[in-house]
């Protein structure tokens, strides 16, 4: 929710944590030290929906840090927190799949499955243990993570590197704020030139042995140009006037193509029925 960094986090004390009308967070400290990587303090609002995890923070803790270990030191810096998140997100459900293994003495069998359903060995029959398969992400990862929704959320590159504790706009925009490929498509579809969208050209009816669909009335048009409408039902549709080109070909002259195309003539046989000999 904050994007604060490892140290910053073992830094906190409950004096930094507001919960009044405006929740905020004051970042001053990284692990021991009196003062961030940044050299500088600064003040990070909090979401609404993080104020719980703060508050059972602050009624957890026995002294003046806001998560202290059992013991109710400082956590240190050799503590590895990317297994414990990849655990986290294994029990979540964040996976990319599981490793389905047997565990008979000696088998080796393994499969991999997009769940963690019970299947078996087929060697011995024994049901498979599943293990889910995480990213290997590391704490770091948290801290993109809040950047790169902050910005796809519609925050302001500048708010979203303040909170960062960044003092360059494009280390947040280069380095941190990864933008996903759905949201950029939604983004570039916000261009809007005023150009009409062009006519959807004509689709072609090909029933199998001649016979054309039922609920479709089929305008043919000949060589000459000249239509005759079915009777199978209300919806007109029209070919284009066919001609003989070179090389048993068909040649069309269609308007709405950019260039004249060549069919080859098995097939418009199959399109055009008894427009053709």
């Amino acid at each position: 929710y904050c994007g604060l960094r490892f140290g910053e986090v073992a830094g906190l004390r409950k004096t930094d944590v507001e919960l009044d009308d405006n929740p905020r967070l004051t970042v001053r400290r990284s692990w021991g030290r009196e003062t961030t990587k940044g050299g500088k303090a600064r003040v990070v609002p909090m979401p609404a929906e993080c104020v719980p995890f703060l508050q059972a923070a602050l009624d957890a803790s026995a002294n003046d840090l806001l998560f202290p270990t059992l013991d109710g030191r400082m956590v240190a810096r050799s503590k590895r927190l990317s297994p414990m998140l990849r655990r986290a997100m294994a029990r979540a459900g964040l996976v990319t799949g599981y490793l389905q293994k047997c565990r008979r003495a000696g088998c080796t069998h393994k499969e991999m499955a997009p769940d963690r359903a019970l299947r078996r060995c087929p060697v011995h029959g024994a049901a498979l243990w599943p293990i889910p398969q995480v990213r290997p992400v590391q704490f770091k990862a948290t801290r993109a993570t809040c950047a790169s929704l902050l910005i796809q959320s519609g925050a302001h590159p500048a708010a979203v590197s303040a909170v960062l504790g960044h003092s360059d706009l494009r280390i947040t925009m280069e380095r941190y704020a990864a933008l996903a490929p759905g949201f950029l498509r939604s983004e570039v579809e916000r261009l809007r030139l005023g150009v009409p969208a062009p006519a959807e050209p004509p689709k072609v009816l090909a029933a199998a042995g001649g016979q054309e669909p039922v609920g479709a009335t089929v305008v043919r048009q000949g060589q000459e140009g000249q239509k005759t409408a079915g009777t199978t039902g209300t919806k007109a549709l029209v070919i284009p006037a066919l001609k003989t080109g070179a090389g048993n070909r068909v040649r069309t002259g269609d308007p709405q193509l950019g260039k004249l195309m060549l069919y080859q003539l098995s097939y418009s046989r199959v399109i055009v029925g008894d427009l053709l000999p």
